[in-house]
């Protein structure tokens, strides 16, 4: 019985509906790209690369379909395109296991992803757009994951499934004229509270509720009610916005030239614009070095944190040193994407060089005069002056006086 439904779906797919898909493609590329078993690439001339037969990466746009045979391998299509002829799959995996497929756009394709007899694969952070079909699942393709997806402007369903359960689907954006079809087929549809689900472009409910139960009052990005898809499959925690993946954050230090010893600030700042939330453990570094560590740091969706850490310089020698910090979450393990910060530079010196040429002498107090009567709240954070000023405020007590220029010529020479 499963056969025959299974025979007469595939019919259906394949025979009994027709989309229309606009794609140029060159007329000598007629064929298709596999990644063999044994590791090999055929033809030699597709625009993919691998140096240990592991991670085959793009080096341009494709315009024929690929198939991977082989298990255990990441494809990573670098933001390259994939585009597939007449009503070929994009990218088919079909009878193989822990395959990653990510940063693809696959577009104008009948089929954009489609796995046949293929389980534990994952799908993250792909743009499967403007296709008949966007992802499909068929035959006992279990147990995969859908991360970070958009799912958007295929033509009949953004993601078919057809006898595959227990396959995750979380934080994709959906946008299709019809977003999920299923048959016999369960399957999980978020990542539980407050990580969430996926968004949906047809997604009709409300926030006013927040909490696992969505009971408690105020806002948290997620919707008051389910998104249902049928019996078998809900989305219990639709996001009320579209999906954006880590924050944009940056460790910059307040002064950019610090004399021995001295204390520098440094402002972690997270802009988040998305609905990535969770528990974080940030560490901090000058170069390789580990200046400041802190543990369970809450980050929520569309918020802006901020932290001030303090680099106590004692056991610094004098260079050049790099900041940056990356964030380790703790709440959801390797399921919650972690993100590093970009910084600045802090030159470390003598104590009273404000210009970093390595010596104090009248240059430094004409940089310190300068800046007389200035005080701290005079500037906003990394405004025009901001760092000078601090490079100036050689006792770091927020203001240039004479005892900055004392302690600039106690040092001359």
């Amino acid at each position: 019985m499963k056969k025959t439904v299974v025979s007469v779906l595939l019919a259906l797919l394949l025979a009994g509906m027709v989309c229309s898909i606009s794609k140029v493609v060159p007329a000598e590329e007629l064929g298709i790209i596999h990644i063999n078993t044994d590791g090999s690439i055929t033809p030699s001339t597709a625009n993919i690369t691998t140096s240990d037969d592991v991670t085959y990466t793009f080096t341009g746009d494709n315009y024929l379909p690929i198939v991977v045979n082989r298990s255990n391998v990441v494809v990573n299509g670098r933001g390259y395109m994939l585009q597939a002829s007449g009503n070929a799959s994009g990218l088919l995996l079909s009878g193989v296991s822990n395959v990653t497929v990510k940063d693809t756009s696959i577009i104008n394709s009948r089929y954009g992803i489609y796995l046949a007899s293929s389980s534990g694969d994952v799908l993250f952070g792909n743009n499967v757009t403007n296709s008949c079909y966007g992802i499909t699942f068929m035959l006992d393709s279990d147990n995969n994951t859908v991360i970070e997806n958009n799912i958007i402007n295929n033509s009949y369903n953004g993601v078919t499934l057809l006898y595959s359960s227990n396959n995750r689907f979380y934080h994709n954006n959906f946008n299709n004229d019809n977003q999920v079809l299923t048959y016999r087929s369960t399957n999980f549809w978020d990542d539980g509270y407050p990580s969430g689900g996926n968004y949906w472009r047809d997604y009709s409910g409300g926030d006013q509720k927040s909490g696992p139960n969505q009971n408690v009052t105020g806002t948290d990005g997620i919707g008051d009610a389910p998104y249902f898809i049928d019996n078998n499959n809900t989305d219990h925690y639709p996001l009320m916005r579209a999906y954006s993946s880590s924050p944009n954050a940056k460790a910059l230090p307040c002064r950019s030239v610090a004399g021995e010893g001295c204390q520098v600030k440094i402002n972690v700042t997270v802009i988040n614009d998305g609905n990535y939330s969770g528990n974080f453990n940030l560490t901090v570094l000058a170069n390789q070095t580990v200046i400041d560590t802190c543990s369970n740091v809450t980050i929520l969706g569309f918020s802006t944190f901020i932290m001030c850490i303090i680099w106590n310089t004692n056991s610094f020698a004098h260079g050049s040193y790099a900041i940056n910090a990356y964030f380790l979450s703790t709440s959801y393990g390797a399921k919650m994407v972690n993100f590093n910060c970009a910084g600045g530079t802090v030159k470390l010196t003598v104590l009273g060089d404000c210009n970093g040429d390595g010596k104090v002498n009248v240059l430094d107090l004409i940089s310190i005069a300068g800046y007389l009567g200035h005080r701290a709240t005079d500037y906003t954070a990394y405004s025009p002056g901001w760092c000078a000023f601090n490079n100036c405020d050689l006792n770091g007590d927020g203001a240039i006086n004479q005892l900055d220029l004392i302690t600039c010529a106690c040092h001359m020479g």
